[in-house]
């Protein structure tokens, strides 16, 4: 999508905002100590993992599933 004013928009390339520039560099900071991230989005509030963009499994992903479903548990009786 390269229409700005789009909902759907995603930059003119990878970090190219300000917000999301510094994000990563900070995650990129303290990589060796971080255990996982995640990243809502409300748009169309789903839970994806970072293989979201292709049908390939990724490795774990029997692990990842797990996690996901538990994460997602909790967030319903939280509310």
């Amino acid at each position: 999508m390269k229409n700005p004013c789009s909902q759907i928009y995603a930059g003119r390339r990878p970090f190219s905002e300000v917000e999301t520039r510094n994000l990563a560099s900070y995650l990129y900071s303290i990589r060796r100590r971080l255990k996982g991230y995640i990243d809502f989005h409300s748009y169309g509030q789903l839970w994806m993992s970072p293989w979201g963009y292709t049908r390939t499994l990724p490795p774990r992903y029997t692990k990842m599933v797990i996690i996901f479903n538990n994460n997602a548990q909790l967030q319903r009786t939280k509310i």
